[in-house]
């Protein structure tokens, strides 16, 4: 498996309690943290080893964390045992709400402590609903959710994130954050994107959808290859063929807080070959539920995850497709999908103020909507042929989606929630 990471890189070390030197301070460093979630009393950072952990299974690492404004030797530590990929990450707990505080990654040597550089970040007011949005609604559309618990995902607090597949060699993944969208002094995300080097063709790409990251952007059409997946397996170029055009999987539509922010979603990997007659285009079937899926976006944040399918597919009204190789993006060996689906989870309510992960199954909904890969739909609004429970599309495409949202209703659904 290859995982790319959209991390800070800067590394630097200093040396608490004494000095070991220089050597020892450049050898065993570690990369600026990072805040991925911050909650009113909990925060979820993570940093990068700049040494191979595994060479040194006794060395005591983990992150040392105080108020901003005291001295880093009286800062409280939580231990990491267990890492991933060189990095370590943990979850800050017994925080005040609306306070600063400064965050370093650790490893003890002896009787001393070396130290990377601080990231500061300040918690949330203690009814914000215990996430990292900074929007109040407690439904973390930001830089994650600080509720619910530790999951599989590489960010637990982002309730639309699926696990990574270690074991699969195929997959690449990118984290996107927004470069001039910020919560509470973090970039928030914009999304994350799962790409198939076989198929050459994105997998999923899993997003919020909230109002902030709407605003008064035009469309770029800046279409380019993703820089954190290697360009030899994405497109060579935007032309699109075989009576397809740039399908996007999140839409551009759907953010247009910046230039900078919509340029991110004309990346290839965020974009799949769809049909232009009859399925991504006015009145097509994808455009259909595009625009369906817009109307039940609420106040409190929608989680997304757009998805691809590639073996044969049939669906409730009797259309087919079959797999094959197209030409497309200059390419002549690209997967051209069978299925599109976007899976929805949100409060029932849209507008209870907490987040997903504080919520109950009750206050909850989810559910699947998919739609054939074939020109048949154009016209054909949703309807409930079209639902899917998660659990189903679970089984269909072998995912496990909503990880972190442990209370999330997946074995069912009731289509007159959803308006059908």
């Amino acid at each position: 498996m290859k995982t790319l990471l959209f991390l800070f890189c800067g590394i630097a070390a200093l040396c608490v309690s004494c000095k070991e030197g220089d050597d020892a301070a450049t050898r065993f460093s570690f990369s600026l943290p990072e805040v991925v979630s911050v909650g009113s009393t909990t925060a979820d950072v993570n940093s990068r080893a700049g040494f191979t952990l595994n060479d040194y299974p006794g060395l005591e690492r983990g992150f040392a964390y105080g108020p901003a404004d005291e001295a880093a030797e009286d800062y409280r530590t939580v231990k990491v045992t267990e890492f991933e990929r060189n990095a370590i990450s943990a979850r800050l707990t017994g925080l005040d709400p609306e306070t600063s505080y400064r965050v370093h990654a650790y490893v003890k040597l002896g009787a001393s402590r070396i130290l990377s550089d601080g990231a500061e970040f300040t918690t949330l007011p203690g009814d914000g609903g215990g996430d990292g949005d900074g929007d109040g609604d407690g439904d973390g559309d930001g830089d994650g959710d600080g509720g619910g618990v530790s999951g599989p995902t590489r960010y637990f607090g982002w309730p639309e994130l699926l696990a990574e597949q270690e074991s699969n060699s195929d997959y690449y993944y990118a984290y996107h954050l927004c470069p001039d969208l910020t919560i509470r002094g973090n970039k928030a995300r914009n999304y994350t994107v799962c790409f198939s080097a076989e198929h050459h063709c994105p997998v999923w790409v899993a997003a919020p959808r909230h109002a902030c990251y709407e605003g008064t952007a035009n469309r770029t059409n800046a279409y380019k290859a993703d820089p954190d997946i290697p360009s030899g397996i994405q497109y060579y170029g935007k032309a699109a063929d075989s009576g397809c055009n740039n399908g996007h999987m999140l839409g551009s539509a759907e953010r247009t807080y910046s230039r900078a922010v919509n340029e991110q979603v004309f990346y290839f990997s965020n974009i799949a070959p769809q049909y232009s007659s009859g399925f991504n285009t006015g009145g097509g079937g994808w455009n259909l539920l595009e625009d369906w899926i817009d109307t039940k976006v609420c106040t409190d944040t929608t989680y997304l995850v757009i998805g691809t399918y590639f073996d044969r597919y049939e669906d409730r009204y009797g259309n087919t497709a079959s797999p094959k190789k197209i030409s497309f993006g200059n390419r002549n060996d690209v997967s051209c999908p069978t299925m599109f689906y976007i899976a929805v989870l949100r409060t029932k309510k849209g507008n209870t103020g907490k987040s997903v992960m504080e919520c109950s199954a009750d206050e909850l909904m989810c559910a699947a909507f998919v739609r054939c890969h074939n020109n048949a739909l154009k016209g054909k609004q949703v309807s409930s042929k079209d639902m899917y429970s998660i659990a189903e599309l679970e089984e269909l495409t072998g995912f496990t989606y909503f990880p972190n949202v442990p209370n999330a209703p997946k074995d069912s659904y009731k289509a007159s929630d959803w308006g059908l």
